[in-house]
């Protein structure tokens, strides 16, 4: 996912093969695409926007199990081009996921919520049982997540809403990423407004256990928590 503010897409090169990873324009700012690449230890990633190389990241601690990896260029900081990363491998050990990332650089506050899209209704009355359950997804997390149909919201100081986006978790098992983005300019035309990204990973055909599926990620994104359980 391209968390890096700039008006230039991201290409993005294999610096060992060679291989050019991103198709026609590249990867747009808060986009995400799923790419499939066989992923070495050592292996390195340039990203250019037009002809500057921005950043190179390096795959260490590449999984022995089959994985899909997230990976997120960001801004090192709002007065930089340099490119930091946020990177997180999702494990094909069991249920649906949400990775939650925060790639926004700047002093505005934001914060995410998840909330049903509907509330429980009984189907006789049409009374409601249940209002719709809202609960706070914190930065930097990974969470567990139940089949259902979710609205995600970004939300400023005094709980102003800044976006809504849908979220919708088909099965019990799959890959999803919700993410801050935007950078704090130190004037209009270098600023990037708070913004939401939510993505959902769509299952690629399967071809070798040694196959890593490149697609969006986080740091160190560490702890599965149960929510809204």
């Amino acid at each position: 996912c391209n968390a890096y503010a700039h008006n230039q897409p991201l290409d993005i090169i294999n610096l060992n093969s060679n291989a050019r990873l991103t198709q026609g324009a590249g990867l747009s700012y808060k986009s995400c695409e799923q790419f499939r690449a066989v992923m070495k230890e050592g292996d390195r990633l340039e990203f250019k926007a037009g002809n500057a190389s921005v950043g190179i990241f390096k795959a260490t601690g590449i999984p022995k199990s089959r994985a899909s990896l997230l990976l997120i260029p960001h801004r090192r900081e709002a007065n930089t081009l340099s490119a930091a990363f946020k990177s997180h491998a999702f494990m094909e050990s069991g249920g649906s996921q949400i990775a939650v990332v925060d790639a926004y650089r700047g002093q505005e506050a934001g914060k995410v919520k998840i909330m049903d899209a509907e509330p429980v209704v009984d189907k006789a009355s049409q009374e409601t049982l249940k209002p719709p359950r809202v609960e706070e997804l914190h930065y930097n997390s990974v969470v567990a997540l139940s089949a259902g149909k979710y609205q995600v919201m970004l939300q400023g100081d005094n709980d102003r809403d800044i976006s809504k986006m849908p979220l919708m978790v088909a099965t019990e098992q799959g890959n999803h990423v919700v993410m801050r983005t935007g950078l704090q300019g130190r004037n209009t035309t270098s600023a990037y407004p708070q913004a939401l990204v939510v993505f959902s990973e769509m299952k690629m055909s399967r071809s070798s256990a040694a196959t890593l599926k490149l697609s969006m990620l986080a740091v160190a994104l560490s702890g599965i928590v149960a929510l809204l359980a």
